[in-house]
């Protein structure tokens, strides 16, 4: 039942994220005077306060107790997709969205913990991949299911589709969940705040920089005046973190090799998985002509594609290892983008270029996330799971927000093929995004023996 509710945070979270990829033509719809790029800090005000607050909220969870920092977690999450609901202008529902980022940094890390409590080492992987899998669904999932919610009522359902499954883990939780015993608390000093805030404010200048390029251009001096004050705040964080006894980067995290190598996972990969999310649903409205319902009907296969191949691929990584996920994962991936690229039109094509794109891109997703997920927790001691989700979940959330960046750069208000041009650009980052996967996957060896050798 732990492993049931402890999934079902990672289904709330994931659809809350990803389902803002269909929500957010509705958005524009309602707000016309408020600009893309402005409105795009809804997205991006959540995955950048995410990833920036996520490793202290794991430092908190190690130190207070996993169920009583995921309760608190879930709670704060809950109230604020209420506000998220009510809000009644985009800064109030911005303010909402950094209040709903700070609950998701305490549910993620909690959530893994709770589970991973309960799971003998030999099952780790298989534990983790159904997590991973759940969380991918749902990912998969948001643009369709968003796609009905906003026809039938407004954006605001977006938000509001996720109080019930939160008050329902907050009830079930409270009975299921086994606390953090007291030989299993850490006191380990808090995070640099100095580094969270370079992070933060790195991040957001970086991607200020990107969404405001189309309006400013990439020439304009406060383009880059932007892009190398971000470049150097992130810089001065991996300076400091080598510096400081309390670093926001954990040192000794990236020593593991499975730590590294999933944390360049998430950097190339989600950053065009991210893109891709919103990217397609854009390409579909935009160019294709599609309503927002059918452009997220048509992103179902990849859905359908995770939630067949996650469970069979952590089976396979126990016995096997991830790269033979992994590899296979980034050629699927690639090639299901290729197949945009080359198909894709101004004039739609469902049955030969929509749907063959769909089915590779979600063998790719539905073997890669897995991987992306699992192998943090491999090879390092038990008291630092909960420090190793949250750096590979702080780089995939700042991937993240990157790619929605990219995603939004590429909006214009051009349909047809004149618009087709900036989406051939995202398939292309897509396919890179992809090699990128099979690549790194190649270095990945998790394979039993080893496992038992580390």
């Amino acid at each position: 039942m732990a492993m049931f509710l402890g999934s079902m945070c990672a289904f709330v979270t994931s659809l809350n994220q990803s389902i803002m990829s269909v929500a957010f033509p509705d958005l524009r719809r309602s707000f016309p005077d408020v600009s893309a790029a402005q409105l795009s800090w809804v997205l991006n005000a959540y995955t950048i306060v995410a990833g920036a607050t996520l490793i202290l909220a794991a430092v908190v969870s190690s130190r207070f107790g996993r169920k009583r920092v995921l309760l608190t977690g879930l709670s704060v999450f809950t109230l604020a997709a209420t506000a998220c609901t009510f809000a009644p202008n985009p800064p109030v529902l911005i303010a909402a969205r950094v209040v709903q980022a700070i609950g998701w940094a305490m549910i993620t890390p909690s959530a893994i913990a709770v589970i991973l409590a309960d799971v003998p080492p030999s099952r780790r992987a298989t534990a983790i991949a159904a997590w991973g899998g759940v969380g991918g669904v749902a990912t998969a999932l948001g643009p369709s299911v968003g796609a009905v919610l906003i026809d039938l009522g407004t954006w605001r359902w977006a938000f509001a589709v996720n109080i019930p499954f939160c008050l329902f883990v907050l009830v079930a939780g409270a009975r299921v969940f086994r606390e953090s015993e007291e030989h299993e608390l850490a006191r380990d000093r808090l995070p640099d705040p100095i580094g969270a805030l370079a992070l933060m404010s790195g991040v957001t200048l970086v991607i200020f920089a990107l969404v405001q390029s189309p309006r400013w251009g990439g020439a304009d001096a406060r383009t880059g005046e932007c892009l190398v004050a971000g470049s150097l705040l992130i810089v001065f964080l991996f300076w400091r973190s080598a510096r400081v006894p309390n670093p926001m980067l954990n040192r000794r995290l990236l020593g593991y090799r499975n730590t590294r190598l999933a944390a360049l996972l998430s950097v190339f990969y989600g950053t065009g998985f991210f893109a891709t999310s919103l990217g397609l649903v854009l390409f579909l409205t935009q160019v294709w002509g599609y309503s927002v319902v059918r452009a997220g009907l048509l992103i179902t296969p990849v859905a359908a594609m995770v939630t067949v191949l996650a469970p069979v691929a952590g089976n396979v990584a126990d016995r096997f290892g991830h790269r033979v996920l992994t590899v296979p994962a980034g050629v699927s991936w690639c090639a299901g983008a290729l197949w945009l690229l080359v198909g894709a039109g101004a004039s739609p094509d469902v049955v030969r270029v929509w749907l063959p794109a769909m089915v590779l891109l979600g063998i790719g997703s539905g073997l890669g996330w897995p991987t992306i997920h699992g192998i943090p927790m491999l090879g390092i001691p038990p008291t630092e799971f909960g420090s190793a989700v949250a750096t590979n979940q702080t780089v995939l959330r700042v991937s993240g927000a990157f790619g929605v960046a990219i995603a939004i750069t590429l909006i214009s208000g051009n349909t047809g093929a004149s618009a087709l041009t900036p989406f051939r650009r995202l398939f292309v980052l897509m396919a890179i995004s992809g090699a990128f996967l099979g690549l790194i996957g190649a270095f990945v060896d998790t394979a039993p023996i080893r496992r038992r050798a580390v």
